[in-house]
């Protein structure tokens, strides 16, 4: 029994929180790369919650496809039309539950502008993108992390493994969006490979929505985690577990640990 069957067993039948537990299924599987079957949710999800007019769940389910499909687009340009085709079901809706997505909305179709238009270009669309609100740092676009022509580079050493490797880093936002003053605040007892010079490098061109509200002339101050992580996996022929040899960086937000 997984969760939506342990909801359905204790909710009402049309109850809009087994379709949001719905959403989640498919946010999983989109994360796992079964991009067909989150999509069915998806568009599943939307069509029960017009039926029952339940328009935040749909608007939830529309907007959640859209991240998705926004996504691949960035990865692949083969996405980009039905990207689009997602955006459009949002913005051709008038019920009120859609105005917020609306507003997300128009950050991704700053994305995907950026997306199609050449490198060069791309700063002169971040920088006319729709504020976001004062305090919310909402990131549109991180160069890619250069490929090491070393793995032992990413992978920070494997002569240290098992050693965890991190880094806080503290950074401004400012106002317009790009990014200013990285600092290393905290790391790991096991220094950093070069693979957190090279992920420096990547924040350091961030592009951030425009800043509006109540926000100084610096902007918004933020600290994220990174740290080099390797998935554990089985091999071929085998089912003992092996440890990959390249290394992943994972991110996480400390901002609010260093503000209090």
């Amino acid at each position: 029994m997984d969760a939506t069957d342990a909801l359905r067993a204790g909710l009402p039948s049309g109850d809009p929180t087994i379709l949001s537990q719905r959403l989640f299924s498919a946010s999983q599987l989109a994360r796992e790369g079964r991009i067909i079957g989150a999509t069915q949710i998806y568009n599943d999800v939307a069509d029960k919650a017009r039926q029952r007019g339940q328009y935040a769940v749909e608007a939830q389910a529309l907007f959640d496809g859209a991240v998705l499909y926004a996504t691949l687009a960035s990865l692949d340009p083969v996405y980009r039309n039905s990207a689009q085709e997602w955006a459009d079901r949002i913005t051709q809706r008038t019920e009120p539950e859609f105005v917020e997505m609306r507003s997300g909305l128009s950050l991704l179709r700053t994305k995907l502008a950026a997306l199609a238009a050449k490198p060069q270009d791309r700063a002169a669309i971040y920088s006319a993108a729709q504020p976001a609100d004062g305090n919310a740092a909402i990131l549109l676009d991180e160069p890619k992390l250069q490929v090491l022509p070393d793995d032992q580079q990413l992978a920070g050493g494997m002569a240290r493994e098992g050693v965890p490797e991190w880094a806080d880093v503290g950074f401004w936002v400012r106002p317009d969006g790009s990014v200013a003053d990285l600092a290393v605040v905290r790391q790991s007892e096991a220094r950093p490979g070069s693979w957190l010079g090279e992920k420096l490098k990547a924040v350091s061109g961030r592009r951030y929505a425009p800043l509006q509200g109540s926000v100084g002339a610096r902007g918004l101050y933020r600290v994220e985690r990174y740290s080099l992580v390797h998935v554990v996996q089985s091999t071929i022929g085998t089912h003992m577990p092996v440890r990959a040899r390249i290394g992943e960086i994972d991110t996480m937000d400390m901002t609010p640990l260093y503000r209090s």
